[in-house]
């Protein structure tokens, strides 16, 4: 029994799970109908859609996989075709294959503008030309499509997407282009977006996340990764309009400081931080950059050290799980000797410091440090994993307790404690478009 198209999928949840069950030719009409997401890549059979083989009556999902411009055009019968059912659209585009097909080099931002202008007026011609209606989608997530400021004026043209619930915009170059361009509508003015997902390796200048932040409310789950960028960095008090509403909250764009000399406009300061996550009564999941890390036992000393970044978390009255990351550390006086347990010893310290960080945050449940991008970290040329915690509890003579952090597998400290997903997500990973999906 062969397959209708390698790459089309069937799903009963709207991605929730993203466990797909292959469509073969030969299923029946029943079953064909009950297919809720449809995958389309350079395998797609069109024909088998125009000819009534693929039934599609049903399809709410469309992931778009394009490389060349003969999966844009077959993506565009697609997103036509599907205009009164669809509502979740997924677009990766393979721009380096798309470029070399071209010519182009997908190293120039010049080439690399043109080719996100070429495929997003590609994708969306119907509308663009006044053929079909401006798409109204509760879900947009675009993968490693440049968005120039045409780029961003064609697909705002093409998607309402003040009604968007979710929009996700992963290693998209200059994403606040398109943000930019985002405006509430109604009387009073609003939005429905619930989740916003931003990860890019060049952003452009400008203030535009700070701006675009402010102009709704209501956000549930907001994931930012800028690498070094500041431009999308988000002030704290851009972030005050969504303080009630957020679930889960992924910052991986400034370090912490304590108002030290070492301040700058690249810092979060740990007081106005705790003023902000005061306010976030529903905040179950945080992941923040942590401030520096020295390695060693001394309790009094490192509680001294952390007291104001805890301080700040244990602000957050509904915070479950906390996962620091990037953490940096501070130069030691005394080298390590690498030979005498070094690992043994970078292990002990960082739940000294997890435990101390348990007992000023008393509600935090699951805590992880020392976790990079990377899945592991280097300390003096040795390479160590990131330490994963659930809340323990030490019972001292005379009835005194105190909490002690319980190293576990990430997988374990997940079971313990179901409200920490976030331990796991990769920004630049599908897993974590999820969160855009009805939960």
């Amino acid at each position: 029994m062969g397959l209708l198209s390698q790459h089309s999928h069937l799903t009963t949840s709207q991605f929730k799970s993203f466990s797909y069950a292959q469509l073969y030719r030969g299923h029946s009409t029943i079953a064909q109908a009950l297919m809720l997401a449809l995958q389309v890549d350079n395998c797609f059979d069109w024909q088998s859609v125009e000819d009534g083989r693929l039934v599609t009556s049903n399809i709410t999902c469309l992931n778009l996989q394009v490389h060349c411009r003969k999966t844009a055009d077959v993506g565009q019968k697609m997103i036509e075709h599907l205009q009164s059912s669809m509502i979740h659209l997924e677009i990766s585009f393979n721009i380096s294959e798309y470029c070399r097909v071209l010519g182009l080099g997908f190293l120039q931002p010049a080439d690399r503008a043109r080719a996100g202008q070429e495929v997003i007026k590609s994708l969306f011609r119907h509308v663009l030309y006044g053929v079909g209606q401006q798409h109204k989608l509760r879900t947009l997530h675009l993968n490693q499509v440049p968005l120039s400021d045409l780029a961003a004026s064609k697909l705002t043209a093409a998607v309402e997407m003040s009604g968007l619930h979710s929009l996700g915009l992963q290693k998209c170059d200059e994403p606040v282009s398109l943000l930019s361009k985002i405006q509430p509508i109604g009387c009073p003015l609003r939005m429905d977006m619930r989740c916003l997902i931003v990860t890019c390796t060049f952003v452009g200048a400008g203030d535009g996340i700070d701006d675009f932040l402010e102009r709704f409310s209501g956000l549930q789950h907001l994931f930012l990764d800028s690498e070094g960028e500041t431009a999308i960095r988000p002030a704290l008090t851009a972030l005050q309009n969504h303080a009630a509403s957020l679930k889960t909250l992924y910052l991986e764009c400034a370090p912490i400081t304590d108002g030290g000399d070492d301040e700058d406009e690249c810092h979060y300061d740990c007081e106005e931080l705790q003023n902000f996550l005061s306010q976030c009564a529903n905040l179950e999941q945080l992941a923040l950059n942590t401030p520096f890390v020295q390695l060693e036992f001394d309790k009094s000393r490192i509680k001294s050290h952390i007291r104001p970044f805890a301080e700040a978390l244990a602000a957050a009255p509904a915070l479950r799980t906390f996962r620091g990351l990037t953490v940096r550390y501070e130069d030691r006086d005394d080298e390590l000797d690498v030979h005498a347990g070094i690992e043994t010893f970078t292990a002990n310290a960082m739940q000294t410091w997890a435990s101390q960080y348990l007992n000023s945050a008393s509600q935090i449940m699951a805590f992880s440090i020392c976790h990079s991008r990377d899945e592991y970290f280097v300390v003096q040329g040795i390479r160590m994993k990131p330490g994963f915690y659930c809340r323990g509890q030490i019972i001292r003579p005379y009835g005194r307790t105190e909490a002690t952090a319980l190293e576990m597998s990430r997988q374990e400290v997940m079971e313990v404690e179901p409200a920490s997903e976030i331990l796991q997500l990769d920004l630049n990973s599908h897993g974590v478009l999820r969160y855009g999906y009805e939960r």
